[in-house]
């Protein structure tokens, strides 16, 4: 029953922290009843889920079976104690000690008028008396006695070894998939099931965000303002904003006029994240009015260019928009810009706002071969005299 419960905190852990990466388990109830048939610590109940494949088998018929096994066994470890105490209550005047050498010597009942049987080698095992021994019926009795108490002490000691036994069984040492690991997630064993291998080029900083999955979690996600009030924060900027001491890393020595799109691909993690994405605590909220102000020019109002403050797109497009959401509550001002205003701006005395002039006619034409031409006399006769045949009379 423990190890049932176990392995459905821990499924329930593992696809929590995938969703958070964007990833989540696309069955968990298949993935626990597997984990738990394939491997189940107790053999009695491993050999009644043989009956049909493990893959068959439902949460629900899991539950309603291991229900059902415990409860025999509480049956059975209560009859067992019935019985025994019934045993016991019948042979009161004997009982056995247990040495060393595991010997069970019987106690004789108080003196009596008779002798105790004793075994005479070539009798072939029967009890021979002397002269003065007591009547054979009460030897008969006596042997049927020690009979009793030694079939009952050999019934206890079975029991007690058969219970150490149950107490001993191995267990089996808990998989990395019960210790929230994301990576370790499989269908087998949670002990010697393979390991999926990490995504190539993957770096440090990513395997180690993925093998410490419960890691990432912080402790100020419901309140996150609270995070800029307390020591740590205090420890760690100080007075000043959260990307003051961050210097970007690029190629070259002039900076690309746009940060990268995200410091976070999936499971892989930038070498220089931006000052957001590399401290788990900070997070973006319309109500974390003070790390807003962070970002927001206090002359102007605008909000600083992610090439100043080092931001990656993903975390400066949610800070616009965490920004105007605060806005809109009321929770931050709107800075209205002051522009002065001259009186040229609103008079008529210049030429754009004037009367435009009358149109005047030309005195001469624009183009100068625009007007009356008088032609050559000499030309005419001779442009006549060519084309005389071809002119009309």
């Amino acid at each position: 029953m423990d190890y049932w419960i176990r392995l459905n905190k821990s499924i329930d852990a593992v696809d929590e922290c995938l969703r958070r990466r964007g990833k989540h388990v696309d069955d968990p109830t298949a993935e626990v009843v597997m984990m738990f048939i394939s491997h189940c610590p107790d053999p009695a109940l491993s050999l009644s889920f043989q009956i049909k494949p493990p893959e068959e088998w439902t949460a629900a018929e899991v539950q309603r079976r291991l229900d059902s096994h415990v409860g025999q066994m509480k049956g059975v470890a209560a009859n067992t104690h019935l019985v025994t105490n019934a045993l016991s209550a019948q042979a009161p005047v004997y009982s056995c000690d247990l040495q060393d050498s595991a010997e069970l010597i019987p106690f004789c009942p108080p003196k009596a008028n008779y002798e105790s049987p004793q075994p005479l080698s070539g009798s072939g095992g029967q009890p021979h008396t002397s002269a003065s021994a007591t009547p054979e019926p009460v030897t008969q009795q006596m042997v049927a006695m020690f009979d009793k108490v030694l079939s009952l002490c050999t019934a206890s000691v079975t029991n007690s070894r058969q219970r150490a036994g149950r107490g001993q069984f191995p267990q089996r040492p808990q998989g990395r998939a019960c210790q929230l690991g994301p990576r370790r997630l499989h269908t087998g064993c949670p002990r010697w099931a393979p390991i999926i291998p990490p995504n190539k080029g993957s770096d440090n900083a990513a395997s180690v965000q993925d093998e410490g999955g419960a890691a990432v979690l912080s402790p100020y996600k419901d309140r996150p303002w609270d995070y800029l009030t307390s020591e740590e924060y205090i420890e760690r900027y100080g007075a000043m904003p959260v990307w003051t001491s961050y210097r970007r890393n690029h190629k070259g020595g002039i900076p690309p006029q746009k940060t990268r799109k995200t410091c976070i691909r999936g499971d892989k993690i930038c070498g220089n994240p931006c000052p957001i994405c590399r401290d788990r605590n900070i997070v973006i909220h319309h109500q974390n009015v003070k790390l807003l102000q962070q970002f927001i020019s206090p002359q102007s109002g605008i909000v600083y260019d992610p090439t100043r403050t080092g931001v990656c797109m993903k975390q400066q497009k949610k800070l616009t928009e965490a920004i105007s959401t605060a806005r809109n509550h009321g929770l931050l001002l709107f800075h209205i810009p002051f522009v002065e205003f001259s009186g040229e701006d609103y008079s008529n005395s210049h030429d754009a706002v004037g009367l435009t002039a009358s149109l005047q006619p030309p005195a001469s034409p624009y183009y100068s071969w625009y007007g009356e031409i008088i032609p050559d006399e000499a030309e005419v006769a001779k442009v006549k005299k060519t084309y005389k045949a071809y002119l009309k009379r």
